[in-house]
Formats: C-alpha cells, structure tokens, sequence
C-alpha cells in the first residue's frame, strides 16, 4: 500500500481535535510524538501493524525534525497566548509538524508493514520508545483504538 500526506494531515486534524488533551498529556509526560501517535491510529484503521523495528525507524527517520519541532514549542509555550510572536511561532510549528508527517509517511513507505485485524499500534510505539505500559497507559491506548 502506498501511504498519502495529505490523506495522513486531513485524518490528523480530525482525530487530534477529538482527542487534543489526550495527545498532549502523552506528548508532555510520555514524551511521546503526537505525529506518531497519529500515525498509529492511522494504520490501525488500515488493519495494518508496525513491528517495534518498524517504530523505531520512523523514529529515528524523524529525530531532527522532532528536535527542531520540541524547540519551537518551547519557544511558543513561553511566550504568552496574546503576543503577535506566539501566532507567528504556532503557525510555523505546525508548518514542521506538517513537514514531519510527510518524512513519517516517505518512511512508512519505504517498511513492509504487516496486516493484522487487530494493529495495536500505539502499543508498540509505546514499547518501541522504550515505555512500560503501566495501567493509566494501556486504559488510554485502548481509549484512542476504541474511538478510531
């Protein structure tokens, strides 16, 4: 299957609108990416599943658009919400994170996912990463695959 940015972008909006908080919590005390996250559930409607091995490729096919994205955030979170300088720098970090997904899927591209009925993406990006999957952790994964 060849996978589409723009198809990815459009299913982002939609799903990180549902569950923005959610996406952020787990970016913020997971230090997990929100683009990936997205991709997960992008592949799960697909029934199509990355290996940790997958993950961890598009992790790393990502890590310096990743770092240049985290140093914007940081920028953009100190600035206060009515500074002209924080629309401007919220604007060009979605801009990065629109160039991410496009490395995510040129990458996606590149793997042999595996179909299987039920994916469990999230799961293995998670294990990818290195994280335990504790309670709160699974409860929310199954939350995100639930409402997909």
């Amino acid at each position: 299957m060849k996978w589409q940015a723009n198809s990815f972008w459009h299913f982002s909006g939609q799903v990180y609108k549902s569950h923005k908080m959610l996406c952020l919590h787990l970016q913020d005390h997971y230090q997990l990416n929100v683009n990936l996250i997205l991709v997960g559930l992008y592949l799960n409607q697909s029934n199509t599943r990355l290996s940790q091995d997958d993950w961890r490729c598009l992790i790393d096919s990502i890590a310096d658009s990743d770092q240049q994205i985290k140093q914007l955030r940081e920028q953009r979170r100190a600035i206060k919400a009515q500074n002209k300088d924080y629309t401007e720098l919220l604007a060009i970090e979605l801009n990065q994170e629109k160039k991410q997904q496009k490395l995510i899927i040129n990458q996606l591209n590149k793997l042999n996912p595996a179909t299987k009925n039920q994916p469990d993406n999230l799961k293995y990006y998670c294990l990818a990463q290195g994280l335990e999957l504790d309670s709160w952790l699974i409860r929310q994964i199954a939350q995100f695959n639930n409402s997909n």
